[in-house]
């Protein structure tokens, strides 16, 4: 055998779908001419990678081998919902790109009982999507459709464990640890001035005895001003 000459036999499989086309490369068959030569590494594509180029102008660029995927004319296969963040007014969420042809992607979404609504179209390179405006302690039903001229993916109802779809609960409504923390702080402030308060008050008072009441009076002594007046009597006595 002579290992140096290749054959590429590129074999359509119509039954399957006129899209798809799997290639076979034997590097030790005689080399056939005319029919192209085999790429010598996959594309370095990720589904998952949000802002991914799309492995089609990857092949084109280096020549690189990509995925089989379904043509345009093929309705796209459902994305896989990976990771779903959510807080009392938004929600976040990436996926993984199916093994199609997608032109766009879209975020629906629905208060559950109540009618979906669309978030605006993405272009096939978005694996990440946020949605606003939500109300804490509902439960809400998010959907990632890939579409293309030929239709969107379906959808499911979001048990799936990998499906293009979750049933997800929004957090309710909690106060910031940040203003229970200054609440906190500002009340043992206050606790503190006051105290302080009423211990120099306290202080003060044994301090300086109050002056001129009757007792101080009756009991004056003589002095150079003049001689107490020793006929006052107070009230009960009279």
């Amino acid at each position: 055998k002579n290992s140096s000459k290749k054959l590429l036999l590129l074999i359509h499989l119509n039954c399957l779908s006129p899209s798809v086309q799997i290639v076979v490369w034997d590097k030790y068959l005689p080399q056939t001419p005319g029919l192209p030569q085999p790429p010598h590494h996959l594309c370095k594509y990720n589904p998952c990678q949000h802002l991914q180029v799309p492995c089609a102008e990857l092949s084109r660029a280096s020549g690189c081998l990509c995925p089989g995927v379904t043509g345009p004319d093929v309705p796209p296969e459902p994305p896989r919902l990976q990771i779903v963040h959510t807080s009392e007014v938004g929600a976040s969420m990436r996926w993984c790109a199916p093994s199609s042809t997608v032109q766009e992607y879209r975020l629906h979404y629905q208060l559950v009982g109540g009618d979906f609504l669309s978030g605006p179209a993405l272009n096939n390179t978005f694996r990440l999507a946020a949605v606003s405006g939500l109300l804490p302690d509902h439960e809400y039903l998010f959907c990632i459709v890939a579409s293309n001229r030929a239709g969107s993916s379906p959808t499911d109802d979001g048990t799936r464990q990998h499906g293009p779809c979750r049933l997800i609960r929004t957090p309710a409504h909690q106060m910031p640890y940040a203003y229970i923390a200054a609440g906190l702080a500002a009340t043992l402030i206050l606790v503190v001035i006051s105290a302080f308060a009423w211990h120099f008050c306290v202080r003060n008072r044994r301090k300086h005895p109050h002056r001129g009441s009757m007792d101080n009076i009756l009991d004056a002594e003589p002095g150079l001003d003049g001689a107490a007046n020793s006929s006052f009597r107070s009230e009960e006595q009279l």
